[in-house]
């Protein structure tokens, strides 16, 4: 892609909306006082990069972290499905989820395929982005 173009993700909007709140709301939770995100495009792939600064994950339960009604940390509220659904959600629209830690703290890395262009494409038309996922 051409530096400054306007990059979209070939995945549904709702479905992007719903993988990035889970990831986003994990990273809040474990974070101490700042989370922060990244997008960088490399060829025809969009990463998406969510990063706390919290005490990140034991090398050996980074796996667990997507499993359906797995949680690592017991405290507080939730299911331990939203990172799962997350990485389904990902590998429906051909991409990929990935955690690693950071030092500090724990990074999400969102792999989508940019979507294709659309001919006659405008970036002020809000109902072909819409469509697009952005």
């Amino acid at each position: 892609m051409p530096p400054g173009a306007d990059t979209r993700a070939a995945i549904d909007a709702g479905d992007l909306t719903e993988a990035l709140g889970a990831l986003l709301e994990n990273a809040l939770r474990h974070s101490h006082s700042r989370v922060t995100i990244t997008q960088q495009v490399a060829g025809r792939l969009l990463h998406i990069a969510i990063r706390d600064d919290g005490p990140g994950v034991p090398e050996d339960q980074l796996h667990r972290m997507i499993r359906r009604g797995v949680r690592l940390d017991e405290s507080g509220e939730g299911q331990g499905i939203g990172l799962s659904i997350a990485q389904e959600i990902a590998e429906a629209a051909g991409g990929a989820l990935a955690f690693e830690n950071a030092q500090p703290g724990l990074r999400a890395t969102l792999t989508l395929r940019c979507a294709a262009p659309v001919a006659g494409d405008q970036a002020s038309n809000p109902s072909i982005r819409q469509r697009m996922g952005s």
